[in-house]
């Protein structure tokens, strides 16, 4: 057991110092893109997994990502703040919106929470679109700085190319991982597992159910509001069509697709679809086609995701072997 958490960890280290000197292999601005776009997307797609395991399947997800951008973009633009406090603001004006979305939706479960929460993200991304003053109406905002992280007197950095933005948004879903892991394999994460698996239960031991299900969805939604906070200063653009129901659709196919029983669920799903966007892009009619086949083949023959199809195999050798 012991050799085996060992052997573990040496793996994850080596995957993580390998994720640190692939600029060093390749410093092409395409790569990089398509590089920051998958820690981007995984960093989003675990926080939504987080809710996913007390049951809850919050549609609201990608439009908070957004508001989390949005401030951010307008508090460096419009007031002049520094980066950082921007993008931590990004975050907690993102949980601060979720609480009002989540606190009267979390009287409700399954789909009808899913519906009402995409209903109050809807409203948020229209409102985006109505308003020109201060959200740049449809066409959005343009010309968002780029981070720049300083210490008067001590330091400045500022990121101007993409393999800068990539050690940043590297960080960020390094960070975003191992807080989710903690917290999962925590006091916290046991009790929302019990939740998910039986709720009636849960509540007839003395859990408070209703503040659970808060907790993982605050946690979500200020990760969530990060990740729309970096997305903004990274391309330099925000539009509301950047966080519609398509992009929500992909998070959840992400998440399914990849599996939900763990957080390799996400790192597969998202790593997988982005690089197979890359071969599709000449083929962006059939997309929506090919995806769906992509999920009934998935709930057909691995429903729990594709992390579990080293487990599968494995265990087709051991009944070959048997034989």
């Amino acid at each position: 057991m012991v050799r085996m958490k060992g052997t573990k960890t040496i793996s994850i280290a080596a995957v993580v110092l390998f994720l640190f000197v692939i600029p060093l292999m390749t410093s092409s601005p395409y790569h990089m893109h398509v590089l920051i776009t998958i820690l981007l997307y995984i960093m989003v797609t675990a926080s939504f997994r987080f809710c996913i395991i007390d049951g809850d399947w919050p549609f609201a997800h990608v439009p908070l990502m957004g508001l989390g951008g949005y401030t951010s973009a307008l508090l460096v633009m419009r007031l002049g703040w520094p980066f950082l406090p921007a993008f931590f603001t990004g975050g907690l004006v993102a949980v601060i919106a979720g609480l009002i979305i989540y606190i009267p939706c979390v009287r409700t479960r399954g789909i009808t929470f899913f519906w009402i929460t995409w209903a109050f993200g809807e409203a948020l991304r229209q409102t985006w679109i109505r308003f020109r003053e201060p959200f740049g109406g449809a066409t959005g905002l343009v010309g968002i700085p780029g981070p720049v992280i300083s210490i008067p007197g001590l330091f400045r950095v500022e990121f101007l190319s993409q393999v800068s933005y990539y050690y940043l948004a590297l960080v960020l879903a390094l960070l975003t991982i191992v807080v989710l892991h903690r917290l999962e394999h925590s006091r916290v994460g046991l009790t929302l597992k019990s939740v998910g698996e039986n709720t009636d239960l849960a509540e007839s031991t003395g859990i408070n159910v209703t503040r659970q299900r808060l907790l993982a969805l605050t946690i979500a939604s200020f990760i969530a509001g990060l990740g729309g906070s970096f997305y903004a200063h990274w391309v330099h653009l925000l539009t509301p069509v950047d966080f519609d129901v398509a992009f929500g659709l992909f998070v959840l196919l992400y998440a399914v697709v990849g599996g939900t029983a763990t957080l390799w669920g996400p790192i597969v799903g998202v790593t997988a679809f982005v690089i197979l966007a890359q071969f599709l892009r000449g083929f962006a009619m059939y997309v929506p086609a090919i995806y769906g086949f992509i999920l009934i083949l998935t709930l057909a023959f691995l429903p729990e995701g594709l992390e579990s199809s080293p487990r599968r195999i494995l265990s087709l050798l051991k009944k070959r072997k048997m034989k």
